[in-house]
Formats: C-alpha cells, structure tokens, sequence
C-alpha cells in the first residue's frame, strides 16, 4: 500500500494549511472575468490540486455582496474545476472567498481558506 504525505497549500490570503492525506486540495480561487460588470455574468473558478482519486468534499461560498452564504458539494472529478456563476447588482470592490466546511458526513475539502478582492465595474 502507498502512503502520500499531507498536501501543504497556500491560501490567496496567505494562511497556510496542512490536510489530511488523501484530501481534495483546493489550491486558488479566482473570478472571470478579473473586473466584471454590474449586472452581468461572473463566474468563481476553484482550482484543485491531487488529492483522493474520488473527491467528495464541501466549500462554503461568500461572493461578500450581501447574498445568501452557498455551500458547494464537490461529490466527484467531474465537477472541478468548480465554476459557479454569479451576478453582482451594484459597481463596487467584494472580498470573495471559499472556505472548507463539513456538511453533514461530507468532509470540509482541505487546503484552507480562499480569498480574493474584486472590482465590480457600475453598469
């Protein structure tokens, strides 16, 4: 049997964590396109590393504009890179970010929190 040592990532914050082996690493978050418009389509990109061949863990997603926090299953290799669209209502700088958390038997991804500041361009 092999053995792989725990992943070490580096957050966009700079927080450094260290996970379990065998997790599902989530390495960088970003937003495309880098200075959307109000009113449009911007979509969250989550970029993950090797980890447990059949991933099967949850973020919790806060675009920091006021909506509701959306947590994200990620139950297999089919669904990363995580894409998530989102609209934001008003011109503006959002702090977005991606933090692992348990759901329920679903363990929280490993590779700890994710931030990055946006400037939303007015309509």
């Amino acid at each position: 049997m092999r053995t792989w040592a725990a992943a070490v990532a580096i957050a966009l914050t700079g927080v450094c964590a260290v996970d379990p082996v065998g997790a599902q690493t989530m390495l960088q978050i970003r937003v495309v396109p880098a200075k959307p418009k109000a009113g449009e389509v911007a979509t969250l990109a989550g970029r993950f590393g090797p980890g447990a061949a059949a991933p099967n863990c949850n973020v919790r997603v806060d675009f920091g504009d006021d909506t509701p926090l959306q947590d994200v299953l990620i139950k297999d290799a089919t669904e990363l890179p995580l894409m998530l669209a989102h609209v934001f209502a008003q011109g503006g700088d959002y702090v977005v970010s991606v933090q692992p958390v348990p759901n329920g038997k679903v363990p929280a991804c490993g590779g700890g929190n994710h931030s990055t500041l946006i400037e939303v361009q007015a309509p």
